[in-house]
């Protein structure tokens, strides 16, 4: 009769003891963990170090990060434990349960920026009891930045000097800041994405470089729009402001090919019983037509 330990045996296989795939070149390794880990999720990857040795720092080698939702000051003291590495081609930090303390912040985008990712995303809900600014890093080698961070009181600032000299994908969605004095930092930039901008009365966009440009926000102060982007092609914006007396809008793109802009809110854009509501342009049979939509409104 077999015994219960060689039953097992023939159920899951037929082990010989030898750790064959920690044997595996590193280079292979790292490939099956960033399978694993699914997108390279730091938790998952630091899972793999109950293994063997070989795999107890192993996911320090992941060429991405991504942190989601796990403890700020822990982040933080990742982060600082990585900055010898040679390469980092993502980095991901998600805090979506709690808001986080605005030193702390500022303390993990200085860590960010020192590992010089190719590619940087932070969503986070900034907790300030009293007016904060957080300075931005300048991310000189980072091609793709995506900054989401909101607070009541909190105001993000550019650095005072230097240049985003690789940034060419730019998402903001942050508290009072302006895109006027980040753009001349960023001097190659070709995709620039606007979302919530609360603080803002004067959407100024200036750029020799853009090529797309989107803007999109449901609750803003913004009664100026000035754009100037000599090679912009593709733009789209959808703003609803509050403001209920003068709304301005300076447009320079003479390379524009692809637009659809809508402005809504207190103000009114017409004469009479007319407004004037979306602006829109679509390719129709080869050719591009630009449409209007036009209402009416009359007064009970």
């Amino acid at each position: 009769m077999a015994s219960q330990g060689s039953r097992r045996r023939s159920e899951y296989g037929d082990g010989d003891g030898i750790d064959w795939l920690s044997n595996l070149p590193e280079e292979l390794l790292l490939l099956i963990l960033g399978c694993l880990t699914r997108f390279w999720n730091l938790r998952a990857a630091a899972r793999t170090s109950v293994l063997s040795r070989r795999w107890r720092h192993l996911w320090k080698g992941l060429p991405g990060l991504a942190f989601n939702d796990v403890d700020p000051e822990s982040v933080d003291a990742v982060l600082a434990q990585q900055v010898i590495r040679p390469v980092l081609s993502e980095l991901c930090i998600i805090f979506e349960k709690a808001a986080v303390p605005s030193p702390r912040v500022s303390s993990i985008l200085r860590a960010a920026e020192q590992l010089a990712p190719e590619s940087f995303a932070i969503c986070v809900d900034v907790n300030t009891e009293k007016n904060h600014c957080i300075e931005l890093p300048c991310f000189g080698r980072t091609v793709s930045l995506y900054l989401d961070m909101v607070g009541v009181r909190l105001r993000v600032r550019p650095p005072p000097s230097g240049q985003f000299t690789m940034l060419e994908r730019l998402s903001l969605n942050a508290d009072y800041m302006n895109p006027a004095t980040l753009l001349p930092m960023c001097p190659f930039v070709r995709d620039l994405s606007i979302g919530q901008c609360r603080g803002l009365d004067v959407l100024t966009v200036h750029s020799a470089s853009l090529e797309v440009l989107s803007v999109s926000t449901t609750n803003s102060d913004i009664c100026r729009i000035d754009i100037n982007a000599p090679v912009l092609k593709d733009v789209k914006v959808n703003v609803y402001t509050s403001v209920e007396e003068e709304f301005t809008v300076l447009f320079s793109a003479p390379m524009v090919n692809k637009l659809d802009w809508v402005c809504h809110g207190g103000f009114s854009i017409g004469f009479g019983i007319w407004r004037l509501e979306r602006i829109s342009e679509r390719k129709l049979h080869g050719s591009y037509v630009v449409s209007l939509c036009i209402e009416s409104y009359i007064e009970n």
